[in-house]
């Protein structure tokens, strides 16, 4: 019986100290527009919605309204909405500053290609354990009814 025992807790001992595989949201590199980094950390547990967009991208600035709409109607304690540029953050500022949007405008340092990415508008769905589940590619008007539930029955 101690032979059992002492397996079973030397198994569990050696599980515990097991590191956990890095996911996508790990290897995702963001920051806030002053420079500093977005740890993955505080987006766990939240379904994360990444909009990858450009201040020239006329499909991109078309979606914003919606993606606002989306925003207000996702429960900020589930949900986390950001849109990412890989532009300067000078000129996402200046972007933000002119529209009028209640988004949360992020800089991308991870290179679209790293992503899979190779036309914008793009939005990832991460979910809340740091896993890419889904990609949708173009513009979308994401403030309708159904887009809305459609976001809500995945997560």
């Amino acid at each position: 019986m101690k032979k059992y025992l002492m397996i079973f807790m030397l198994s569990a001992l050696i599980l515990s100290c097991q590191q956990k595989s890095p996911t996508f949201l790990d290897s995702l590199k963001i920051t806030e527009l002053d420079g500093q980094p977005i740890v993955p950390k505080s987006l766990e547990g939240k379904v994360v919605i990444l909009n990858l967009w450009a201040t020239w991208c006329k499909p991109c600035i078309a979606e914003m309204p919606s993606l606002d709409i989306l925003q207000s109607k996702l429960p900020p304690d589930k949900f986390v909405l950001l849109l990412a540029s890989d532009e300067s953050p000078e000129r996402i500022k200046t972007f933000k500053q002119k529209g009028n949007f209640n988004l949360e405008f992020i800089k991308l340092e991870s290179s679209l290609e790293s992503l899979g990415v190779f036309a914008l508008p793009t939005t990832l769905f991460i979910d809340k354990e740091g896993k890419h589940s889904h990609t949708e590619s173009g513009g979308k008007d994401w403030g309708t009814a159904e887009s809305v539930q459609e976001i809500l029955n995945l997560y």
